[in-house]
């Protein structure tokens, strides 16, 4: 799948991309190696049916600015990109800005239903949803500017009109203990 013209630059800007599947901290610590593979094989599948290569080639291998607006001198905005940032946390991202610099990030992957408990040929299992660490002044800030709505609630609600536009109305989403970085204690 990857071999496509869309894919190109992101396969070489990620090589890994090809084999990640075989660690045991991609996606969800309960998927065994075939599960996570047919997490990866559903996940470009779709993509490349759903959505041009010029789309794909600005998602992957840069950014799409779904929403930007600008309060009190501070720029807010939501992108969708790759999520090689946190490669093992799902294949795609909203990050939620503040000023350029990320504050809340929500991966997320296309599955096929049936992994993750759905009669639904296809969901969306959504792999993380964290605030930067030692951002909860922008976090704060962001909230306020939002008219009292957080940032996590903003991600899920772009999220959810991605879905919507991509035919796909199921969310699932990995627990905490089953988190690749989870640790007893931390949470």
């Amino acid at each position: 799948v990857l071999s496509q013209p869309a894919f190109a630059e992101f396969a070489c800007g990620f090589p890994s991309a090809l084999y990640k599947y075989t660690h045991p901290a991609d996606l969800a610590l309960s998927f065994t190696p075939a599960q996570r593979a047919a997490c990866h094989l559903h996940h470009y599948r779709f993509l490349q049916a759903h959505f041009s290569p010029a789309f794909l080639r600005q998602v992957l291998n840069r950014q799409l600015t779904v929403l930007e607006t600008t309060e009190d001198g501070h720029t807010f905005a939501i992108v969708l990109a790759a999520g090689a940032v946190r490669f093992f946390e799902g294949e795609l991202r909203l990050s939620f800005r503040v000023d350029s610099a990320d504050v809340f990030v929500l991966s997320f992957t296309i599955v096929p239903g049936t992994i993750v408990g759905s009669q639904a040929r296809d969901a969306i299992l959504i792999s993380r949803l964290q605030g930067a660490k030692g951002c909860h002044a922008s976090i704060t800030l962001a909230h306020k500017a939002m008219r009292d709505v957080c940032p996590p609630t903003l991600l899920l609600s772009a999220l959810e009109g991605l879905a919507e536009a991509a035919g796909i109305d199921e969310m699932a989403g990995v627990s905490a203990t089953n988190q690749p970085n989870f640790a007893e204690g931390l949470h």
